[in-house]
């Protein structure tokens, strides 16, 4: 897997940009209905749906100013991927 550049860290998390070396843990976590459920999507049933996905993903943040767009997150001690968290600017 190559590495990410980290965005932010705090004690316990980090946050980088998506990439498509992503595909397997997107499908692992985004293909589980209790998971899905409180993000409104929809479950990546196979490895090339979460691959689309991605792509999708990393099409629309290459559209945002730096620093914005939806990033993967990690826990610092190297653990796998927990979710994800989106910074976007608000109106006003």
């Amino acid at each position: 897997m190559t590495a990410r550049p980290t965005v932010f860290e705090t004690e316990r998390l980090l946050a980088r940009p998506w990439s498509l070396d992503d595909t397997e843990a997107v499908w692992d976590l985004y293909r589980r209905p209790e998971v899905v459920r409180y993000i409104g999507g929809q479950s990546q049933g196979t490895v090339d749906q979460a691959r689309e996905y991605l792509r999708f993903l990393i099409d629309r943040n290459a559209g945002w100013p730096e620093g914005y767009g939806g990033f993967a997150m990690f826990p610092r001690d190297g653990g796998r991927l927990i979710g994800t968290a989106v910074f976007k600017l608000l109106p006003g």
